[in-house]
């Protein structure tokens, strides 16, 4: 089986994969053809595509794994299986949060993915962003996803000092 990509295969990358206009144009400036450019910009979006299954792959095995942990063996686990328990966290709670909606998280940035799955993260905002990458087979900007999940964090309280 060859992993050569066909040119034909390639040509949903120009509108899919964010910041593909700057990426040819440095292509084109470096001198690649404009079918090795678009080869470029194919093998970056498999890369990741294989990177957000990853991590939702990564994040069920753990789960299940946990499950069978007894105490005091998660650690020696994590340990063995080579991952931080801050990234084992990061992978779980993104498998519990996009494990049945793949579609949507692979059109999500692994960066967007991370936060909606934060524990901090609005229930609200996240669903909403999700039934909308659902409704337009698009995903906001990680920026964008930031900016929503800070708005809808309450304003902290103020102290009683600065009342006056």
């Amino acid at each position: 089986m060859s992993t050569a990509l066909a040119l034909k295969d390639v040509e949903f990358v120009a509108d899919d994969l964010p910041g593909h206009e700057q990426a040819m144009a440095a292509y084109e400036a470096a001198g690649l053809e404009a079918r090795d450019a678009f080869m470029l910009e194919a093998h970056a979006a498999r890369i990741l595509t294989v990177a957000k299954r990853g991590i939702l792959e990564i994040g069920q095995e753990l789960l299940a794994a946990r499950e069978r942990a007894k105490h005091g063996t998660w650690s020696a686990f994590l340990q063995r299986a080579q991952i931080e328990e801050r990234t084992a966290q990061y992978y779980m709670r993104a498998a519990q949060r996009f494990g049945d909606t793949p579609d949507v998280a692979a059109l999500l940035s692994g960066s967007a993915m991370m936060l909606m799955a934060a524990p901090s993260a609005d229930a609200v905002v996240v669903e909403g962003i999700v039934e909308e990458v659902r409704a337009t087979g698009a995903a906001p900007k990680v920026e964008e996803v930031k900016q929503r999940l800070a708005a809808a964090k309450p304003a902290p309280a103020l102290s009683p000092r600065a009342w006056g």
